[in-house]
């Protein structure tokens, strides 16, 4: 209904089109967009893989892809369908593409369409999310220049910075053309760049104090990877000395990982089924180990490029370097602590590591691999998702199918099930179609499956989407609306200090206009029905309008 609106619908233009073009095609579930998700990172999978693969052993590309992959999903409020992982796709893409351009043996036709299609990916990727796709927009052409500067001359990084804009153009025009003819660009770019920044910091310096603030929260995860850089450090610089054998043992190395895998999910399974408590506490470090190891190397490689000593290989390895630290603390804007951030870092530096070991060492890090599997995997079947103070049931629970067309193919907790059939049951009995609805906090899936629109200039209500002005606006809309039913979770204070903790540095935040209109609205609204959702034993009451009645005809409204 609305291909874009503005940023506070989450996302830079592309991402609409994309999920819309996917639901069209395949059916308006929400299994496709989940099924959709899987395939895109799938797709990065791939690209991972097809990246160190083209610079590591073919056994340890694999299993660092695995493990890359998995742990890069392993945050408790990270969605399957995510413009998160879709826009650190192009930007691998991008690349990925950018590395075939520091091939220096191949044709001048290979290196062109290398850089077009680099370009091309990273206009993708800024088009997706404003903050990943920048960063693949500036710095993939900048390492790649200065080192085809470095190896090269003048002329072959100027044709690669040429070929780059051009296929950056074509994406970025086509969506400019699109935005002008449906007058939305100057909202554009007052949304993207003042408005919607303003929810995630009031200046650049509240990025650092959040920083500082998370670090003190996760010390040991700080250590921990400050540790395994330190131990780490020696076999990471051995590994851009020399060019390995990427071709032996494949389909053994496919074996060994398939296996390993397998146990993986096995264990996680006898776990949950066995109501063993495992939790997540590996993926944090990883975290603190990718963001700092991958920025060391880039100022190693700068230090060679300086001395002239620079080597073919550690070109590719800096490329590598610099889209891995440049994703995660792009990510890291978002919040710091966030475990997409080791897309494609952490494969790179598994790999790295397993290609310059010898002896045991290797069997060591495999173990290591293998633990941190099924850790991750024990720990998401336990909690696959949890935010903003609700945490989804364990797998082992989905038992039971929805009723409503929208939620078909998917199996949930039957008191799952209950809640949003049963709300979705009390909006079609207590509106129209022409009626709005509200829920809060932000539980969007009710809009698509009921039906019905949101009241207000935004559907998203989270801390950081929606920034202080903009919710009290959003508040006094709401409460002029008056929408025909209200989904609502009465916050905690504790979770609302954690938030404006957080993301306001204890400064009172717009969420409590939000929250105060909601509390003025329910209590003259009628209580329909409250369903408490495991398993934590949350509450979430569903409010209509009240149902006036005409004395003198008995005539319900």
């Amino acid at each position: 209904l609305m291909p874009y609106r503005d940023y506070f619908l989450a996302s830079t233009p592309l991402y609409i089109p994309t999920c819309g073009g996917a639901l069209r095609l395949f059916g308006d579930t929400v299994a496709v967009a989940h099924a959709f998700g899987v395939f895109e990172r799938l797709v990065i999978a791939g690209l991972v893989y097809a990246w160190l693969s083209r610079l590591f052993a073919v056994r340890h590309a694999l299993l660092a892809t695995v493990v890359t992959m998995v742990a890069s999903a392993a945050d408790n409020s990270d969605p399957i369908a995510s413009y998160n992982h879709e826009t650190i796709m192009w930007a691998i893409a991008s690349g990925l593409a950018a590395s075939f351009a520091l091939d220096f043996e191949s044709t001048p036709g290979r290196a062109g369409m290398a850089a077009f299609l680099s370009g091309f990916f990273a206009s993708l990727s800024f088009a997706t999310k404003q903050t990943m796709g920048l960063g693949a927009t500036l710095f993939i052409p900048a390492a790649v220049c200065l080192c085809i500067l470095r190896l090269a001359g003048v002329r072959k990084a100027r044709e690669f910075l040429l070929l780059f804009v051009a296929g950056w153009a074509i994406p970025a025009g086509a969506l400019l053309f699109w935005m002008g003819h449906i007058g939305v660009i100057h909202q554009f770019l007052v949304d993207t760049f003042f408005k919607g920044p303003a929810a995630k910091a009031g200046s650049p310096l509240d990025f650092l104090t959040r920083a500082i603030l998370v670090a003190k929260l996760y010390w040991w995860a700080l250590l921990l990877g400050v540790v395994t850089l330190a131990l780490s450090w020696n076999n990471l610089r051995r590994a851009g000395a020399s060019n390995k054998d990427v071709t032996s043992d494949s389909w053994r190395s496919v074996l060994l990982v398939g296996l390993c895998c397998a146990a993986a999910i096995g264990i996680g399974v006898w776990a949950s089924y066995s109501d063993l408590q495992i939790v997540n506490w590996l993926s944090k470090p990883a975290i603190y180990f990718t963001l700092f190891t991958t920025l060391a190397l880039l100022l190693t490689y700068a230090w060679l490029w300086l001395r002239g000593t620079l080597s073919p290989r550690e070109a590719q390895l800096c490329l590598l370097a610099t889209v891995s630290f440049v994703m995660a603390f792009m990510v890291s804007l978002s919040y710091p602590l966030f475990e997409a951030m080791l897309l494609p870092g952490l494969g790179f530096l598994i790999a790295a590591v397993l290609d310059s070991f010898r002896g045991w060492r290797p069997i060591l890090t495999d173990a290591l691999c293998a633990l941190l599997l099924a850790t991750l995997t024990c720990a998401k079947l336990e909690l696959p998702f949890g935010f903003d103070g609700f945490n989804e049931p364990p797998v082992r629970t989905a038992t039971a199918v929805s009723d409503l067309p929208e939620m078909e193919g998917l199996r949930l907790p039957p008191a799952i099930v209950n809640f949003i059939d049963g709300a979705a049951r009390i909006v079609a009995a207590r509106s129209s179609p022409g009626d709005t609805i509200f829920t809060y906090p932000e539980m969007g899936i009710f809009y698509p499956i009921t039906h019905r629109n949101c009241p207000t200039g935004s559907c998203s209500t989270n801390i950081d989407v929606v920034n202080d002005s903009s919710a009290r606006e959003e508040a006094a809309g709401l409460l002029k609306a008056r929408p025909a039913v209200l989904i609502y979770n009465r916050p905690s204070e504790t979770i609302l200090h954690g938030d404006e903790l957080v993301w306001r540095h204890g400064r009172p935040s717009g969420q409590r206009a939000m929250i105060a209109a909601m509390e003025t609205l329910s209590s003259e609204y009628d209580l329909v029905a409250t369903f408490k959702l495991p398993p934590d034993g949350l509450l979430v009451s569903v409010y209509a309008r009240p149902m006036r009645r005409a004395l003198n005809s008995g005539v319900t409204r």
